[in-house]
Formats: C-alpha cells, sequence, structure tokens
C-alpha cells in the first residue's frame, strides 16, 4: 500500500512538472515574441497574481519567468497595450455576437480577418488579437438590454491598462474549469500589426453591434427645433418620418450602404468606403414615435455626432439645412411653426475653468500664423498674396528661417488653390523661393469611386472634410495648409455674406487645424468699399475675420508703389507683429524682403489710403496728441505713462511711434533711477519724420 501510494504521489509530481514546464514554455513563448507576461491566479478570478502595474509599461525579465512559473501552478497573463507592442484584443463575451462580426468583417475585410488569432473563452466567448499603433484604452464598443432591464456587455477592447487570460493557461484559471483554446492556424506569437486604419475597421465593425440607445429613456437625442417641427399631427416632421427611407435619404449625402443583416443597415460616412468601416447603423435602433433611427458612433461623421440617434427629419434638417429645423420643415411643405424652445430639451454644459488646462500657442510664425488655428491673409487682386503663401510654403518645406529671421519648423505643406496653374506658376514661383518640392503636395480634388464600380474626379470644396483629413493622416509631418482663394472652396451652395453659411463651413476646419496642430492659412480677396478698419475689408462675411485668430493684410506702400507691405490685423493670440516690406523681382519673380521692419499696422495704411498719401494714421494723431499733453509739464517715468496709457485707450506699440514722431528723448533719471520720457526742446512738426 505504501509502495502504491509513493508511486502515485511521484506520478503526480512528474504530471505538475510536466504541466508547469509547458506553460512556461508557452509563457517563454508569448514573451519572445515581443508580448508583456505576467502570472495569472487559478483559482478562476481571472487576476494578476503579482502587483502588475510595473509592466503595464516594463517587460519582466526571462527570470522573472522562471521564477514565477517554475514553483507555483499559475496562468498565463498578456497585458495589452504598448508594452506589448500595441496589442489590442476585441473581447466579445457573447458568442453570437462574435459570429456576427466575424461575419461582417469576412464580407468587408476578408484579408484582415485571415490572419487574426482568435481564442475561445472558457465562457463561449472570444478574443481577437491585433496590433497597431495606437491602440488606445480599454473601450466598452456594443451592448444589450435584456428583457428585465439590464445591460449585458457584448464586445470591448483591451488596450492599456488591460490584460487576458491566454491560451497554455491551467484550464482552473476560469470557474467553469475549462481552458482558453487557439482556434486559428495563426497563433498569438504571429499577431499581425495592421495599420490605425486597418485597426479603425474592426473596431467600427463592432462598435456597429451596438443595441442599447445612447441616453436612458431609450429615446433619440432631439434638439429643440426638431421636436418643434415633429411634435404634432400631421406636421412636416411627422410626415417625413412616417414616409421617408433611409437608402435614399443618406446615399443622397455621399453615405454609403457596407452592409445589411437582420433588418440593421451598416453605413459608411462620405469618404470612407464600405471597407473602410462603419460609422452608423439604421434600424438596429427604433423609437415608437418616429420609427427607424440613424445610431451614429464614428466621431468623424459630421455633422452628426457620436454616440447620438437621429430620426429621419433630424437628419435630413442637419444635411440638407444645416441643422436648421424650421427652414427644412418649410422645404417639405410645412409652415414649421410653434415655438422654438423646449426647456426639456436644454442641456447645458459646464466646465470648470480649474479643470481646463493652460496650454501655450505654438506659433509657426512668430506673432502672426499660429499652429492649430486659422490665419486670414487679405489683399486686392494681383497685390501679390500667392508670391507670400509661395515664400511661406518655401520656408516650412526648407525649414529656412522667415522674413524677419524667426526660425521655422520643417515640415510639408499642402497647397488648395485655384487661381494659378501648377506648371506655369506655381512650380516655378515656389522653386525660385529655394523651397523644397518634395515636401509641397497640391491638393486638386477628390476621386471618387462610384456604386457601379467606375472612377471619377470631383473639385474639391471644403465641404469635402473627409479629404483634407485623410490628406493630413497621410502625410503625417503637414505644418501649414493654404486655400487659396477661400471664394473658390466655399461650394455653389454657400453664400459668401451670410455668416451661419460661411462658419458652418469653415468650422469642421478649424477643428481639423486644432486636431493636427497644423496651421491653415485662408486667403481672402479685399473689398472695393472703404472700411474704418482694415478687418473690414475682407470680402464676405465678417465671420472669415471672426473664425480666424489672426488676420494678415498685403497691402501697397502708398509712398512707393512698387512696394507691398505686409501688415498686421487682429490677433487674438498674441502680441501685433511689425509690418514687414518687399518688392518682387526676377525672372522668374520672387519676394525680396527689406531688412527693416515698418513701423505701421494695416489700419494705419488704410487711414492714408483714405485720407492721402503723407497724412499720419487717425490713431497716432490721437497718441501724439496725448503724449505731448503728458510730457508739456516735464519728463514722465515710463512706468507711469504705461499705465495711463492703457487707461486712456492707446496701445504702447502706438505710442512708441508717437513717441519718434515727436522726437521724443528717452533716459535714465539718474545712475541707476528709472527711465524718462521728456519732449525736445523743439518737438519736430507732425508729418516730419512719420516713418
Amino acid at each position: 500500500m505504501l509502495a502504491l501510494l509513493k508511486e502515485t504521489k511521484q506520478k503526480g509530481s512528474e504530471q505538475t512538472v510536466a504541466r508547469e514546464a509547458t506553460t512556461l514554455q508557452q509563457a517563454t513563448a508569448y514573451h519572445d515574441a515581443g508580448f508583456c507576461t505576467i502570472p495569472m491566479r487559478a483559482d478562476g478570478a481571472k487576476a494578476p497574481a503579482v502587483d502588475w502595474k510595473r509592466y503595464q509599461s516594463e517587460r519582466p525579465s526571462r527570470e522573472d519567468l522562471s521564477g514565477w512559473w517554475g514553483a507555483d501552478s499559475y496562468g498565463i497573463g498578456i497585458v495589452c497595450g504598448a508594452v506589448s507592442g500595441g496589442l489590442l484584443v476585441l473581447d466579445f463575451d457573447e458568442g453570437s455576437a462574435f459570429e456576427q462580426w466575424r461575419a461582417m468583417a469576412g464580407e468587408l475585410c476578408p484579408e484582415l480577418l485571415e490572419g487574426l488569432p482568435i481564442v475561445r473563452t472558457p465562457s463561449g466567448g472570444c478574443h481577437v488579437y491585433l496590433r497597431c499603433p495606437t491602440p488606445g484604452r480599454n473601450h466598452k464598443l456594443a451592448r444589450r438590454r435584456l428583457a428585465d432591464g439590464q445591460i449585458q456587455l457584448l464586445v470591448e477592447t483591451r488596450a492599456e491598462g488591460g490584460c487576458v487570460v491566454a491560451p497554455g493557461s491551467p484550464a482552473t484559471c476560469h470557474l467553469s474549469g475549462k481552458p482558453y483554446q487557439l482556434l486559428t492556424d495563426v497563433g498569438i506569437e504571429s499577431t499581425p500589426v495592421l495599420s490605425e486604419e486597418e485597426a479603425a475597421v474592426l473596431v467600427s465593425i463592432a462598435a456597429s453591434l451596438d443595441e442599447v440607445l445612447p441616453d436612458s429613456e431609450n429615446r433619440p437625442e432631439r434638439s429643440p427645433r426638431a421636436a418643434t417641427a415633429e411634435g404634432g399631427c400631421g406636421r412636416p416632421g411627422d410626415r417625413y418620418n412616417a414616409t421617408a427611407d433611409w437608402n435614399d435619404l443618406l446615399p443622397r449625402h455621399g453615405w454609403r450602404l457596407a452592409y445589411e443583416s437582420g433588418g440593421v443597415a451598416y453605413w459608411s460616412r462620405p469618404g470612407k468606403s464600405p471597407r473602410g468601416g462603419i460609422s452608423a447603423t439604421t434600424g438596429r435602433c427604433v423609437s415608437e414615435e418616429c420609427g427607424g433611427l440613424l445610431y451614429v458612433f464614428s466621431t468623424n461623421a459630421d455633422p452628426f455626432e457620436a454616440g447620438k440617434t437621429y430620426t429621419k427629419f433630424g437628419a435630413y434638417a442637419l444635411l440638407a439645412h444645416r441643422g436648421d429645423h424650421q427652414e427644412a420643415a418649410r422645404a417639405l411643405g410645412g409652415e414649421g411653426g410653434g415655438a422654438l424652445t423646449d426647456p426639456k430639451g436644454e442641456r447645458p454644459n459646464l466646465v470648470r475653468m480649474a479643470d481646463i488646462e493652460v496650454r501655450e500657442v505654438d506659433w509657426l510664425w512668430e506673432s502672426r500664423i499660429a499652429a492649430g488655428s486659422v490665419t486670414l491673409l487679405v489683399g486686392q487682386p494681383g497685390v501679390g498674396k500667392s508670391f507670400v503663401t509661395c515664400d511661406l510654403a518655401a520656408c516650412v518645406s526648407a525649414g529656412r528661417e522667415f522674413a524677419d529671421g524667426n526660425p521655422c519648423r520643417q515640415g510639408s505643406v499642402v497647397l488648395v488653390s485655384a487661381e494659378d496653374d501648377p506648371a506655369h506658376t506655381i512650380r516655378p514661383r515656389l522653386e525660385a523661393h529655394g523651397a523644397a518640392l518634395e515636401h509641397i503636395h497640391l491638393l486638386s480634388g477628390v476621386t471618387e469611386t462610384r456604386t457601379n464600380g467606375s472612377q471619377g474626379e470631383l473639385p474639391y470644396t471644403l465641404a469635402n472634410v473627409d479629404a483634407l483629413t485623410a490628406t493630413l493622416e497621410t502625410l503625417g509631418d503637414c505644418r501649414l495648409v493654404v486655400i487659396d482663394p477661400i471664394g473658390s472652396y466655399l461650394g455653389s451652395k454657400t453664400d459668401a455674406y451670410r455668416d451661419n453659411e460661411v462658419r458652418a463651413v469653415l468650422s469642421p476646419i478649424v477643428k481639423i487645424a486644432e486636431k493636427f496642430g497644423v496651421a491653415v492659412l485662408i486667403v481672402a480677396h479685399r473689398r472695393k468699399s472703404a472700411a474704418a478698419f482694415a478687418d473690414d475689408t475682407a470680402m464676405g462675411s465678417r465671420a472669415f475675420t471672426g473664425v480666424a485668430r489672426s488676420v494678415l493684410h498685403l497691402m501697397i506702400d502708398p509712398d512707393d508703389r512698387g512696394r507691398r507691405l505686409l501688415l498686421a490685423g487682429k490677433n487674438n493670440l498674441g502680441r501685433q507683429a511689425d509690418g514687414l516690406a518687399f518688392q518682387i523681382e526676377g525672372d522668374p519673380a520672387r519676394i525680396v524682403w527689406d531688412e527693416e521692419p515698418v513701423p505701421w499696422t494695416a489700419d494705419d495704411v488704410l487711414a492714408r489710403e483714405v485720407a492721402g498719401s503723407g497724412r499720419t494714421a487717425p490713431a497716432r494723431t490721437r497718441a501724439v496728441d496725448w503724449l505731448r499733453d503728458q510730457l508739456a509739464e516735464g519728463p514722465v517715468k515710463v512706468e507711469d505713462l504705461k499705465a495711463a496709457a492703457r487707461h486712456a485707450g492707446h496701445s504702447w506699440r502706438t505710442l512708441e511711434r508717437a513717441k519718434r514722431e515727436l522726437g521724443v528723448v528717452s533716459s535714465p533719471r539718474d545712475f541707476q533711477g528709472p527711465h524718462e520720457w521728456r519732449l525736445p526742446a523743439e518737438p519736430p512738426a507732425r508729418g516730419e519724420a512719420p516713418a
């Protein structure tokens, strides 16, 4: 009996050693393939057996692995995210959701599906392994509402901060006592690295399985105007919801049907092919009041917001009438009357200033053109605006300092130009300015693939946000986008003199600038009518100058018609830059900048244009008179003058110009005393030394 027990114990020990060796070998294989492997508890808890915080950013050594699996029976955990080479795992908690996802992926992107390792979990779900450059954080993608009202999770991502139990682990790692099984010929060690776009396709297909509406009442988001237009029997919104077809509405605005199954339609947004992923669904979410709803989950599906549902009328109003539901109702044949507000539909969004992180302005060109924002360049036709844009493109593409000596970070440039021929004008002009042509790209149009498979080129307009987004994603290092002139790219349906229409077109461009950190320079013509301020001379709506964070003006020197002046208008982000001057010389023609700055703003030169050459600008006239009065009784400390000037509404820059005109002397009161300004014995007459 003792011999039998001894033999049994010995065999059990040998089996334990064999199992531990197999687990260690498998963990080591994962480790050697670039994954971060850690021990998992084998009691069904599916939790790490060690403090794994450090291993979210640092892989263990082979010695660590031998220590962990040399004595205890642990499972194998793989930490997701960058530490494992950008590992992202699609975690399907429910088998039917995985089968639906696999069917859609097999239809839309079979070449991606074929190379992915897939693991069957003990609970009947699946883990799909892939790697990508930026896997992101853990995120719940799709849910289902059960009959009792409870929410069941269907799919989530395991990425940064996530961990999964891998095949090769003991069956005791799961409460069911079942193992994690590899279902594919492709092993986890061979997990492919996908591009950001390819990974997004697979994730978007999983997100399209979401069956739970975004709000707690399981109803679509409805704006105050939408509620007005749709509420009430027989109103246009009601009729449209009852009779319209998503298969007619969405394709007319560039959306494409990617897949249909079980009464649910899966849509790709404009600019994205069906093989590029899913952006929204119809038929999955249904409202008793409004019927089938459009549920949008893509963050790039303007004008829709991610995580919201839309009725047919609500979608029509956004797509065809920029969200104006009253106008949409009139277009459908109704009056769209009634109150325009509904207190129940209003939700204040409050953000504490203490929670906002302060960011310094990132200048492309110090005090003139900011990265991540829109700058407006205004000038008369033929004054040389395209010469300036070519010089800027040359500086950015070659990493050469700007005209005032400020440094320029090298990067790519995108030109959207309608008025100059690329072969006859743009390229020769760029070469004359010393541009690095390999870093400059012309966005000339958009290639459209039609439903029959044929292709055709469409003219580019700013309404095609996806084309510009895709361009910047492709380049990666773009620092400057030039749109010249803005009037050629607003689109035929946009009235350049209506603020709301201009802002509707420019707002997505502002968001793109912020997202990619790129400077967008918009070129605008100058109106012929007179204006009191230079910024008001930009042709079209005031929304152009309102949206821009800084405005530059290209003007003719009133004293020298062959000389051009690049002068500051408004600047919401910093100080007003000094003016610069240049002449256009050579063949092919190029800009030759003056070495010295000019002491004028655009308002100064505009005033001289209006009043006649040689007369001082009104702002400086007032400053000259004020400064003369301040110094009439004797010297005044500079710091006292600054405070008084602010109180009187004079900028310090203008006051310095007035100082030069009056010939004011600046000197310290004594050897170490503060500087003072005083009038000379005989100040010059106004106009004698203005420049």
